[in-house]
């Protein structure tokens, strides 16, 4: 319909408001229109994009109770783990991304999943649960992802004040993973370790890494 194609075009124009606004009227007046769960996902990312979670995950949550097994639902779980993470609450993230590997165990998506259970647990200050689930990312996975659990690994060890095992994982990432925006930070991180190991040469070698 023209209201449809009117809120893509403002979306694609960066004219957020404006299209969340005509997203909106577009599903109230073709409330059994086929795109109608689209148009409200589109809303929710929205939300996201002008930093108003709140509004995104209500808007998500509607949507999953809506249309549970509908063409936007496998996005719509994940998207709703992200910002539940985004917004500090971890215990509905981890609860999200647990009930999306139950209902999408092949989903294309299962490598974010899985890093946002182990992101969940970090930040729980479950250092051993979260390296497990960071473990499973890396063992199926040697993409962007992966050298970011690998990162996080090292961080937990660090978290942890096991400086030693921190530098070690996080000299891992340069080795293995080919994501020089990561690969820098671990160089970095590692060298910090090596710092409060006190062994300043191999701290000021990373550094110049």
């Amino acid at each position: 319909t023209t209201a449809y194609r009117l809120a893509q075009c403002l979306m694609l124009a960066g004219q957020n408001k404006e299209a969340a606004g005509a997203f909106e009227n577009f599903a109230r007046q073709n409330p059994d229109h086929a795109q109608v769960a689209y148009a409200k996902y589109q809303i929710a990312m929205i939300h996201a994009k002008l930093r108003d979670l709140p509004k995104a995950r209500k808007q998500l949550i509607e949507l999953l109770q809506s249309t549970p097994n509908g063409k936007t639902a496998e996005s719509a779980q994940i998207s709703l783990g992200n910002f539940y993470a985004a917004g500090d609450d971890f215990d509905s993230a981890l609860k999200t991304y647990t009930l999306f590997l139950g209902k999408y165990p092949k989903s294309k998506q299962l490598l974010q999943a899985q890093y946002g259970i182990g992101w969940a647990l970090h930040n729980q200050k479950k250092y051993a649960e979260a390296r497990t689930w960071y473990a499973k990312v890396i063992s199926t996975n040697k993409g962007s992802t992966a050298a970011k659990a690998q990162l996080q690994i090292g961080r937990t060890y660090r978290d942890q004040d096991e400086f030693r095992l921190a530098a070690i994982e996080l000299m891992k990432v340069d080795v293995l993973y080919k994501d020089p925006q990561v690969s820098a930070k671990a160089v970095c991180e590692a060298g910090l370790a090596f710092e409060k190991l006190r062994e300043l040469p191999m701290a000021a070698q990373k550094y110049r890494e």
